[in-house]
């Protein structure tokens, strides 16, 4: 049921968008979310498997599987908020170079879907927490509610334009992380409150990653000269945020 549930998620845009919006359009969508999962794909799955054993093995000793949970949240947080405001950033750059020139289009789409990926961070790990403490049923409902709320989304969104269908899948998401979060609060038994000092840090740095990039570009720098100071910038940021 889960895997029946995740194929219904990733073939929503196909199936709403390519009869609403055509082909083309769809496939600029396509494109620029295949952009922003990059991270995702390149940081988020590599974790995965360590996560849930991470935490089983806490909840098997008896430790305090809340406190690992917000530790872990706060790293997490505070290196892919600032990576995926750098990724925006760059996205003009990126996308030529990664697909071509003719990919342009789907850089403003891009620049919305990167927020989709931002709040679907911390219900990721907060997923294998709850599976960690024998709710598996309950991230199960949570994902078939996802489900929905995506196909709605696009659904109400698709007849406006892809802008709109982009916003909408935004909200989605967003509305789904909050309900992890809240289940993950009940459970755990902590505060909403206390996830906000993690998210405020990693918006702080990431705020600060779009402030630098935005100087360098507006003063007339090169972009693709930046990586490395950039990484660098990142680095330091979330090493003095994580103390």
């Amino acid at each position: 049921l889960a895997n029946v549930t995740n194929e219904v998620a990733n073939a929503a845009p196909d199936l709403i968008l390519g009869r609403a919006l055509g082909f083309t359009t769809l496939g600029y969508f396509n494109r620029a979310l295949g952009f922003v999962q990059l991270f995702e794909y390149a940081v988020i799955d590599a974790l995965r498997p360590v996560w849930l054993p991470f935490f089983a093995r806490r909840q098997r000793e008896g430790g305090d599987v809340g406190a690992a949970y917000l530790r872990a949240l706060g790293y997490l947080l505070i290196i892919a908020w600032p990576a995926l405001a750098a990724m925006a950033m760059l996205a003009p750059v990126l996308i030529g170079l990664l697909y071509g020139g003719q990919w342009g289009p789907a850089v403003p789409i891009a620049y919305v879907l990167v927020l989709a990926i931002a709040v679907r961070v911390p219900a990721v790990l907060t997923s294998a927490v709850l599976t960690a403490r024998g709710l598996a049923p309950l991230v199960l409902r949570i994902a078939m509610i996802a489900t929905m709320l995506k196909v709605l989304a696009l659904l109400l969104g698709a007849p406006h334009g892809v802008m709109a269908a982009a916003v909408g899948y935004v909200l989605a998401e967003a509305l789904t992380s909050l309900l992890t979060l809240r289940h993950a609060a009940d459970r755990l038994e902590f505060g909403v409150g206390v996830l906000v000092r993690p998210m405020l840090y990693a918006a702080g740095v990431a705020g600060g990653i779009i402030g630098v990039l935005t100087l360098y570009v507006y003063s007339g720098f090169v972009v693709l000269e930046l990586g490395t100071g950039v990484l660098d910038l990142l680095l330091c940021l979330a090493s003095v945020c994580a103390i």
